[in-house]
């Protein structure tokens, strides 16, 4: 693909992802004010969407205004890149499959759960089909890139073991016990290993296809 047409996609992951976060910031903010700030703040970056988004939306800016700096090279890398989409790809599959119904949203909520759960993956999967440099991709990878959400659901259950606030359902140990969530856990963390590996797949199959043309 041209690479103006790859830097102006680039920027428009860049516009969506950072609004939907800031709004979100703001709705997280502006509510519940039995808790400080600081607090609000915490809960606000212990959810998987909030992190993954945040990765996106930074990785994506680095890249696009600091190209040839080490972390704009890093998040430039379509071994980076392609992990960011796993990441971003699941945090709609489960938002999907698991958590439209747990709440009703109202307002500017039902935007930013909009933006951050279907139109910043949608975009960033986009992305990576036709602006990712193929053929780079390594079976292994799909294991390297479990790092994340594995130390992440560890962070969830220690966050929740201190002091009860557990950012999703199936990972709730006061209501579901050890044994249910971490058999949760396992299922969710197999699905970013399949969806990695499918990647793979994409990436060699699209690579062969290139040089078969």
């Amino acid at each position: 693909m041209n690479p103006k047409t790859k830097s102006i996609f680039r920027g428009l992951i860049i516009i969506v992802a950072w609004f939907g976060l800031l709004v979100q910031l703001y709705l997280t903010v502006t509510t519940d004010s039995g808790k400080s700030v600081f607090e609000k703040l915490v809960n606000y970056f212990s959810y998987f969407t909030i992190l993954t988004n945040t990765l996106v939306a930074f990785g994506t800016t680095m890249s696009l205004l600091l190209p040839r700096s080490e972390i704009g090279k890093f998040f430039a890398q379509p071994h980076t890149e392609s992990a960011l989409t796993v990441y971003i790809v699941i945090v709609a599959i489960i938002h999907f499959l698991f958590l439209r119904e747990v709440v009703e949203l109202q307002g500017w909520n039902v935007l930013s759960d909009f933006v951050l759960h279907t139109v910043v993956p949608a975009l960033y999967l986009i992305y990576w089909i036709f602006f990712v440099p193929k053929g780079e991709l390594r079976w292994q990878d799909a294991l390297q890139w479990l790092v994340y959400p594995f130390v992440y659901f560890v962070y969830v259950l220690i966050r929740g073991f201190i002091d009860n606030f557990y950012p999703y359902p199936f990972a709730n140990v006061d209501q579901l016990g050890y044994g249910r969530a971490l058999t949760n856990g396992a299922w969710i963390i197999l699905s970013f290993f399949v969806l990695g590996l499918i990647l793979v797949f994409i990436d060699r199959f699209m690579q062969k296809e290139k040089v078969s043309n």
